[in-house]
């Protein structure tokens, strides 16, 4: 959502234990680093995660983040290696959380082997352009979680009460719900429900 007053007004809402609040990339174009420190402010302890989907100027967009008061920043899988090298060797840096979002990532996931160490989240994502499609994910993520182990992945796109399971069940740690939640008249309880489905798995 670009609009901070209603993104500041979710925010309260939820609930405070296994939350991670995302400031996205609409709402980061729309109001900059100071949606950053508005939601940071707002967390009650949070994690906050700074959705940059950096693609080039790594250690500057880190840095931006990091001045705004993230504590995490994400990266596109798809950008240049180089980007990828500074942009995790900047996180480590100013010890900040590494995410590698895959937003157009149609590759073998074998030839990500060259993601540096540092991603510490890799983010299994159907964008909103591309149909919100969860039921090819389920399968992505399954995919992702054999070839990355040792990583911890977040899953993005149409995530609901209804595709959770399926997708939680495929080996995703952390759920990326962005409508499901802030269109709901009940944040609040669309949260509550979906952190009953992770406590499940």
């Amino acid at each position: 959502m670009p609009n901070l007053g209603q993104a500041l007004k979710v925010c309260r809402a939820l609930p405070i234990s296994g939350v991670i609040l995302e400031v996205g990339t609409p709402l980061l174009k729309a109001r900059g680093a100071g949606a950053i420190r508005a939601v940071k402010k707002e967390s009650r302890g949070r994690t906050v995660i700074a959705d940059m989907k950096t693609m080039d100027a790594a250690e500057l967009e880190v840095q931006i983040a990091k001045k705004g008061g993230a504590d995490g920043v994400t990266v596109s899988a798809i950008a240049p290696q180089a980007t990828l090298d500074k942009f995790a060797s900047a996180c480590r840096a100013c010890g900040m959380i590494c995410v590698a979002d895959l937003l157009g990532y149609s590759g073998r996931f074998e030839e990500l082997s060259k993601l540096p160490r540092e991603v510490n989240i890799l983010v299994c994502h159907s964008g909103i352009d591309q149909g919100l499609d969860p039921e090819t994910l389920g399968p992505r993520v399954q995919e992702l979680r054999k070839v990355f182990p040792e990583k911890i992945m977040a899953v993005a796109g149409g995530v609901t009460l209804d595709t959770a399971s399926v997708l939680l069940g495929a080996g995703a740690d952390i759920l990326i719900v962005g409508r499901h939640i802030t269109s709901s008249t009940n944040p609040r309880q669309r949260a509550v429900e979906l952190l009953r489905l992770l406590k499940e798995h």
